[in-house]
């Protein structure tokens, strides 16, 4: 995800820098269609959600560790897989901890 959005925004500037000298280059009398202003947004809004995202994790996992009743709500039963296909139960909060 990080790469695609610097792979974005890079050719988002690049192109509009490559434009906006062809232009001059050229003395065009129209305003060439750049997107100066795209990085910056695509930039700010996935640093926003980045850390709208942290700061709901941390709550979250602040309130379950406040309240250890919630820990045993949400999983009331949980089974782990794993190789050679064995299956194991685990059920309680003490045995989630060991997972």
């Amino acid at each position: 995800m990080d790469v695609l959005i610097a792979l974005a925004t890079s050719i988002a500037y690049s192109y509009s820098v490559l434009i906006v000298v062809v232009s001059m280059a050229l003395k065009e009398k129209d305003s060439p269609k750049t997107f100066f202003d795209t990085p910056p947004m695509l930039l700010v809004f996935i640093s926003l959600g980045r850390w709208l995202e942290h700061i709901a994790e941390v709550s979250r996992t602040s309130v379950i560790r406040k309240q250890p009743l919630l820990y045993i709500l949400a999983y009331k039963s949980l089974s782990r897989i794993s190789r050679p296909l064995k299956i194991e139960s685990v059920c309680g909060p003490k045995s989630l901890t060991r997972i």
